[in-house]
């Protein structure tokens, strides 16, 4: 029997630390005890390293998925049909532990049959992060923040505009907004390494697509101050009290290229990751495991992304409200494209709103986006 190392890989052993001795090993069982097919060398090198073979593959049982939205029209039918497809493939992933489909959900437009985290969508993972499913507008947010002006909306609109930034690129440098979330010390993390300019570049910018800012008005009356209060925010219920009406302004954006280039590194990381780990996996589903320092690496970005994507918003607010010569009462937001962990489960959402209780058993104050228009 010939044997390639390349046959050893394609049978799963494919750690890279540990090919060669496998290999020579293999070799030896060959040569001295004239062994002549895969399997029954397979079943030797089983007894000799068990722990450097990749046998995780994706399921015949995806995962359990839960239903949260109704379709009724023919067209929701046939998206929902779609999006349980997408969502379903990827429930198969060895390391999903179930899913869900919020009433807004949509099917992945490009991901055809291959596995996919719908719009609307998301997965409970098992001590893994599947850069995929959050998707590349990492830490996709809104924000609101109220405050009072006697101003028109159509000078607020104007005064808007000259504090935020939309289109591709990015701000020119003499036109950059300096932030305290670009002077942390992250840039050595692997996943952020070189990624100083463009997060200097990008504060102040909400860049294109669905992403928008709005402002509103917010009327405050007994039941909301009642509503606050006994779920957990007094402190807010007062700050709102003093006026019947708060103007509110709310963006609607994510991470700009600081994150889609930490996705793009998350994606190469999880899928090299899981072709030494596993076997016949799609891309899609690829994981970093939260065992390993690669694993443990992407999660701090993550967690920077999401605090340099607050520090953007608030920057827009702040910039924009000061320049009306007022003073922001009180802001709430949430991020919907992001990984939340809880014990070893990373719950993964695209377009999802967390719904769970807060750490003091409150329910979340968050804001779940329509569209552009309302």
């Amino acid at each position: 029997m010939k044997l390639t190392r390349q046959q050893l890989i394609d049978a799963g052993w494919n750690s890279p630390d540990h090919l060669e001795t496998i290999y020579q090993f293999a070799q030896s069982l060959i040569k001295d005890h004239g062994i002549n097919t895969m399997k029954y060398l397979t079943k030797h090198l089983m007894r000799e390293f068990p722990e450097h073979h990749a046998t995780l593959r994706m399921r015949d049982t995806p995962a359990p998925l839960t239903l949260a939205i109704e379709a009724e029209t023919k067209d929701e039918i046939k998206n929902l049909n779609i999006a349980k497809k997408h969502i379903t493939e990827l429930l198969r992933c060895p390391v999903v532990s179930s899913g869900t489909l919020m009433p807004d959900a949509c099917p992945a437009a490009s991901a055809g049959t291959r596995p996919a985290l719908p719009v609307g969508g998301a997965i409970s993972v098992e001590n893994a992060i599947i850069p995929a499913a959050h998707s590349a507008d990492i830490c996709c947010s809104l924000l609101a923040t109220f405050y009072h002006t006697d101003l028109p909306i159509s000078r607020q609109m104007d005064t808007l505009m000259q504090h935020t930034r939309f289109g591709p690129g990015g701000r020119e440098k003499t036109q950059q907004i300096h932030h305290p979330v670009l002077d942390e010390p992250v840039w050595s993390n692997p996943f952020l390494k070189g990624l100083q300019t463009k997060a200097a570049s990008h504060i102040a910018d909400q860049g294109d697509g669905n992403h928008f800012a709005f402002i509103g008005t917010m009327v405050v009356n007994n039941a909301l101050i009642t509503a606050l209060t006994e779920n957990g925010y007094g402190e807010l219920a007062e700050l709102l009290r003093g006026r019947e009406k708060w103007h509110v302004i709310v963006t609607h954006h994510g991470s700009r290229s600081i994150g889609s280039t930490v996705y793009k590194r998350g994606i190469d990381a999880a899928i090299k990751h899981t072709k030494i780990h596993a076997q016949g996996i799609p891309d899609e589903a690829a994981w970093l495991s939260m065992d390993t320092k690669e694993g443990e690496h992407y999660w701090h970005a993550l967690q920077y992304i999401a605090r340099w994507t607050k520090a953007n918003h608030q920057t827009i607010h702040q910039k924009f409200i000061q320049a009306l010569d007022s003073k922001p009462i009180a802001e709430i937001g949430n991020e919907h494209n992001f990984v939340w962990k809880q014990g070893s489960q990373y719950l993964h959402g695209k377009g999802a709103t967390p719904a769970w209780l807060s750490e003091n058993g409150n329910p979340l104050l968050g804001l779940i986006p329509l569209n552009m228009a309302e």
